[in-house]
């Protein structure tokens, strides 16, 4: 019995290393790519990448679907593909949602083409990490209060009814409304000169200072994390799984970048 946990063990560690020496490269061309040169991301190459993503998210899918198939229970790999399947176009569909919240900061602080790509690297980088802290965080709550997956469900069903019941009525972004907003500027002095050449700290008269393009970064992330309030406990509705939960959410945020430039 002992030896089959362990082999369990063994298995998922191997997963997890798998997955994430996968996004470590396909981050590495991805970024490195796109932004080997300064400046606006083409619609053509945004394209490239996208569909790379998505096919890289569907091999992923068949990888689930094949390794270590169990015999005594030859339909458990074709319920966590399907899971993951689920887990990922959930995901992806809300992230939709949010480019267009990322387009409404970047007209309110007028960052132009050049500025973007720069802005949403470190966005999407910082992304990964926070979705993979509250990921893990879900998973705990899950494995200690069974009760919790109740109200993960009710999120599911949640965000399925602002899915389809979403209507344009207030499409505008105010920054004087945000609470990341108004802590970034008591916290920070920020510089409203130009956007310094894609920093996002300089130094004016001795005195330390961020430019708009942190402030929209820090807006950035916190749309994220909003996002991810609804769409993690939706999935963790869908699969106890944290393997399924992390990969299916990674990978659907991965693609985000080089999509919005297509939009």
């Amino acid at each position: 019995m002992f030896q089959l946990n362990f082999t369990e063990i063994n298995h998922e560690i191997i997963l997890f290393i798998l997955f994430n020496v996968i996004v470590i490269f396909m981050l590495i061309l991805d970024l490195g790519i796109l932004t080997k040169k300064e400046g606006p991301i083409s619609l053509k190459k945004a394209g490239y990448w996208t569909l790379i993503w998505v096919g890289v998210s569907m091999l992923f899918a068949v990888f689930i679907y094949f390794y270590d198939t169990d015999p005594n229970d030859p339909s458990k790999n074709r319920v966590k593909t399907m899971e993951f399947l689920a887990g990922y176009l959930l995901e992806y569909s809300l992230s939709i949602d949010n480019l267009f919240v990322f387009i409404m900061i970047f007209q309110k602080f007028r960052i132009g083409p050049a500025y973007q790509p720069e802005i949403l690297k470190w966005g999407i980088i910082g992304a990964v990490v926070l979705r993979a802290i509250m990921i893990l965080l879900g998973a705990s709550l899950v494995a200690k209060f069974g009760w919790v997956l109740y109200v993960f469900g009710f999120f599911l069903i949640y965000t399925a009814y602002k899915m389809f019941t979403h209507k344009e009525e207030d499409e505008s972004f105010h920054p004087e409304n945000n609470m990341i907003y108004k802590l970034v500027k008591k916290v920070f002095h920020i510089s409203h000169h130009d956007h310094h050449a894609h920093k996002f700290f300089i130094k004016e008269n001795g005195k330390l200072m961020v430019t708009p393009l942190f402030v929209v970064l820090c807006l950035i992330e916190t749309s994220d994390v909003m996002f991810a309030l609804d769409s993690i406990p939706a999935v963790f509705s869908i699969t106890q799984d944290p393997f399924i939960v992390y990969t299916s959410n990674i990978f659907a945020i991965l693609g985000l970048r080089s999509l919005y430039f297509m939009i």
